[in-house]
């Protein structure tokens, strides 16, 4: 399985010839989040998700936690584990995170395309850092601009 943080040096993939169940569903995505975002399912994947990152948290072997591992590092760093005071306080450091911002002002302007209840608006990390490279912020991830 590939990981987003270059602090990881060892490979993260697990030993066998069978998947695990969470790789085996992997696979499936996008498309069982987008039937169950036509049927007007909600779904556990952050793209489809109207949580979107809020509910994203990434725990690293060494003890680092942080937001979604989309994001640049070191800058997403919530705090370490053996720090954490409790879950309220590990909840606002990812409300404060100044790095969720531009996603949830994109997010905002995607209230309206005819899409978002298929797609959900897709993910808010890659829209908004691609947004200021596209003429329009609602495309991420092949989403028509409507």
């Amino acid at each position: 399985m590939p990981c987003f943080d270059t602090a990881v040096h060892r490979p993260t993939a697990t030993s066998g010839r069978r998947l695990p169940a969470s790789r085996q569903l992997q696979q499936l995505e996008p498309v069982v989040s987008t039937i169950r975002r036509i049927r007007g399912l909600g779904s556990g994947f952050c793209y489809f998700s109207d949580l979107k990152c809020d509910q994203v948290f990434t725990l690293y072997p060494d003890g680092r936690l942080g937001s979604c591992d989309e994001l640049p590092w070191p800058q997403a760093q919530l705090t370490r584990l053996d720090q954490a005071d409790d879950p309220v306080g590990i909840i606002a450091a990812q409300w404060r995170l100044p790095l969720l911002n531009p996603g949830k002002d994109l997010m905002g302007q995607r209230t309206s395309c005819d899409y978002r209840s298929a797609c959900g608006g897709g993910c808010i990390t890659t829209g908004s850092s691609r947004a200021g490279a596209q003429a329009s912020p609602s495309m991420s991830h092949g989403c028509v601009d409507g």
